[in-house]
Formats: C-alpha cells, sequence, structure tokens
C-alpha cells in the first residue's frame, strides 16, 4: 500500500465519502486470494499455500473485524436517526 502510495489515492475518494454522507470508515484488506484455484493461472509471483493460509488464519478473523465495522456504522445511523429503529420493516 505504502509503495503503490494507495493512502493518497484513496484519500480523495475518502474525503469525497466524507463529504457527501459521513467521515467513512475504513478498513483495508491486503493479501487476499486472486483465485480459487492457482494451477489454473500462471501466477508464479503469488505462493498459492501461503495465500490459502493467509485465507484460512486471517480471512476469519477479518470476517469479525468487517461485522463489527458494520454494527458500529449501523449503531450509529439508527442514533443519529432514531425513529428508524422503530421501522416496521427492522428486525
Amino acid at each position: 500500500m505504502e509503495q503503490m502510495n494507495y493512502r493518497v489515492k484513496l484519500s480523495a475518494m475518502e474525503e469525497y465519502a466524507e463529504i457527501v454522507f459521513s467521515k467513512p470508515e475504513i478498513f483495508y484488506r491486503f493479501d487476499t486470494c486472486q483465485f480459487d484455484n492457482y494451477q489454473l493461472y500462471k501466477a508464479d509471483r503469488f505462493s498459492e499455500e501461503e495465500k490459502l493460509h493467509t485465507r484460512k488464519e486471517q480471512f476469519p478473523k477479518d470476517c469479525l473485524r468487517a461485522a463489527a465495522f458494520g454494527k458500529k456504522i449501523a449503531q450509529r445511523a439508527i442514533c443519529q436517526n432514531p425513529t428508524a429503529s422503530e421501522s416496521p420493516d427492522r428486525t
């Protein structure tokens, strides 16, 4: 991310989202699997073994973290609009 200067590149989008909506919650995730089956692709740059290990060990943690982010965002939205929690469509 640092090498490719993504923080700067993404900051404009994040600033725009803040202007239109509110300050975004940022959750960067790296070292993801690009393919379901690395044998079908010439991808010498990646280690299938390392990618699968990361998927097995880190991905469940990231899912929990993403769920916590979603919960926090939803709670903040309800606090900003208390009548939203009383909507008959909400479960």
